[in-house]
């Protein structure tokens, strides 16, 4: 309720730290840790792209993981804003950066006035952005 008045996406934030101990960091926590913490960087930057690898170019599979550093099929790869270079990653990977992104973009809609629901409705869409982020951590979807 106190972070609802004044919501921060400062690391200073009792809240937002929190937030990072217990979720986020433990999420991006990648095998290839100063990729991981420039996914991390981006994210924050809001400068992250992922996309899914065409199927044409599906033919080289396995792939080494650019995160887990291990063979893993990468239908997707990665890139920064500036960046050329690309990064072919995992649908585990994929998913643990998307339910990190979706739960601090809804934050960043908080932040911005843009989320009209009540205190109570944020509570529980925070709670259940911070379970998707336990399963994504855990390599399972909600679905299953």
């Amino acid at each position: 309720m106190q972070w609802k008045q004044a919501p921060s996406l400062e690391p200073g934030d009792p809240f937002v730290a929190r937030l990072f101990g217990e979720d986020i960091d433990a999420c991006l926590a990648f095998n290839n840790a100063p990729l991981a913490a420039r996914v991390r960087q981006a994210i924050s930057e809001e400068s992250i792209c992922i996309e899914a690898v065409n199927d044409k170019s599906r033919s080289h599979f396995p792939m080494k993981c650019a995160l887990l550093e291990v063979i893993r099929q990468c239908h997707y790869r990665m890139k920064f804003d500036g960046c050329d270079q690309t990064y072919c990653i995992s649908q585990l990977c994929r998913n643990r950066i998307t339910a990190v992104c979706n739960f601090l973009n809804y934050l960043r809609y908080i932040q911005r006035g843009l989320v009209k629901s009540s205190a109570h409705e944020m509570y529980w869409e925070i709670a259940r952005l911070r379970k998707e982020i336990a399963l994504a951590r855990l390599g399972l979807t909600s679905n299953q």
